[in-house]
Formats: structure tokens, C-alpha cells, sequence
């Protein structure tokens, strides 16, 4: 098991002049190490095993413009979702606990924007990938 962080950086003023994420949307995690792909795009894949609690949050990329991610579509079957707040703060996150193992999981982020929060959802874009989780967890008991 192993604790996630999907960051968002959004430019939400180039989001609400193009009216659309692809080209203002930059996806991280921190699970390089362990075989996410694409990061820094809106395609970012992010490697995941059972168990994995990952942390989805989001930034503006200028500091004047607000942004939060209002939804997160997964099948609940597949990653239990809460969203939560950052003690005293009102700054929300959410939290997702993987339930089983997959191959392949596209999934969808949706953004509220700017001070009239405009609904903002990406496309074929993000998505979970599994790993070679059993051989990992092996990896680890011989250490």
C-alpha cells in the first residue's frame, strides 16, 4: 500500500478563454518511480495497485484565479472516493482507496472555474494503470 498524490496545475484563465482543459491542464504524481507515464500532460497515467490510497488536488497556475475539482468519475466498485478538507483550511482534496488491482482505468476530473465556477470536465484524458503489484510486494519481503 502506498499513499499517491495526483497534483493538478490548471490555467484556468486559458481553460475559460479556450473553453476547454487539454491545452491548460498539467497532471504529476508521485509514483514515477513505480511506472506512471505522461506527467505533465492531461494524459498523465498513473500506476496503481490494490490498496493504494491516492490524493487527487488542484492548483491555479495563477494565483488570482480559483479552481477545485468538484468530481472525480470512477467506478465505485473499483476506488472507493471521499472528498475532504485540509484541517482549518477550506481547501478540498480528494482521497480515493484503490479496491482491486486493474490494467487499464480511464477517468474523468471535473473542474469548477473561476469566481462564477464554470464546469470544466476533461475528456479521454487521465487515467489509472496497474502494476506488477504481487512482484513488487515480493520485492519488498526480501529486502
Amino acid at each position: 500500500m502506498r499513499n499517491i498524490t495526483v497534483k493538478a496545475i490548471l490555467d484556468v484563465i486559458g481553460a475559460l478563454v479556450d473553453l476547454q482543459l487539454r491545452d491548460s491542464l498539467y497532471l504529476f504524481d508521485s509514483n514515477r518511480a513505480h511506472g506512471s507515464q505522461d506527467l505533465g500532460t492531461s494524459e498523465l497515467s498513473t500506476a496503481v495497485c490494490k490498496g493504494d490510497n491516492i490524493h487527487w488536488m488542484v492548483a491555479p497556475l495563477s494565483c488570482e484565479t480559483f479552481v477545485e475539482i468538484s468530481a472525480i468519475s470512477i467506478p465505485a466498485e473499483i476506488c472507493r472516493l471521499e472528498q475532504k478538507t485540509f484541517p482549518g483550511t477550506s481547501i478540498r482534496y480528494w482521497a480515493g482507496t484503490m479496491l482491486q488491482d486493474i490494467d487499464l482505468l480511464p477517468y474523468s476530473l471535473t473542474f469548477s472555474l473561476g469566481p462564477v465556477g464554470m464546469q470544466m470536465t476533461t475528456g479521454n484524458g487521465p487515467r489509472l494503470i496497474g502494476q506488477k503489484c504481487d512482484a513488487n510486494k515480493t520485492a519488498k519481503r526480501r529486502k
